[in-house]
């Protein structure tokens, strides 16, 4: 269905065609979210069919706030209200067939909250779930002339930061790739 919605792909699954209404809205610039999504699912940003919101994640959210019928792709951060965990008034988070079978079971249904919905998807679960994109978010610095500061930084993140990531929508990362950047080269020997 995400296929059908999204990408107008109506051979690419075995499903009727959609027949209530709806209004698909799409980032115009490149960006993390929209490239996941795309790719996630065989496309690219371009390929995603819709009214195309010229802006930030915050615009395209804006947009679809004031369309009934408006449907798109977020990142958890966006749709829920960080301090009680709710999704944000006007939000509705559609279930999706995250285990194949080829329907919503009722243990598919898991949106209600936040922290249930990052207790699914952390990655110690990744390899049960389908039809739901996450991508690891990345930093970068200028490997041959380094700002002192940035790697600060990016040491204090791999140190520390993780232990915040779900209290703002983020996913935790897989402990070995945490090990592997905690042990990175770069991070260790230019940031003494």
């Amino acid at each position: 269905m995400i296929k059908q919605i999204f990408f107008h792909d109506i051979f690419s699954e075995k499903e009727e065609a959609i027949k209530a209404p709806f209004t698909v809205y799409t980032r115009l610039q490149k960006a993390g979210a929209p490239i996941t999504f795309a790719s996630y699912f065989g496309y690219q940003q371009k390929d995603v069919q819709g009214k195309s919101i010229a802006g930030s994640d915050e615009h395209l959210l804006k947009a679809v706030l004031r369309d009934s019928t408006g449907v798109s792709y977020f990142p958890l951060n966006l749709i829920y209200d960080l301090t009680t965990g709710k999704p944000h008034q006007g939000i509705v988070v559609l279930p999706v067939d995250s285990n194949g079978n080829g329907k919503i079971s009722d243990d598919e249904k898991f949106y209600n909250e936040l922290s249930t919905v990052i207790q699914h998807l952390e990655p110690k679960n990744q390899g049960d779930i389908n039809n739901i994109p996450a991508e690891y978010l990345n930093f970068s610095i200028d490997k041959n002339n380094p700002n002192q500061n940035a790697i600060a930084f990016l040491q204090w993140v791999v140190q520390n930061g993780t232990n915040d990531l779900n209290a703002f929508g983020f996913l935790k990362p897989e402990p070995s790739r945490q090990l592997k950047e905690k042990q990175s080269e770069f991070v260790s020997k230019k940031g003494k």
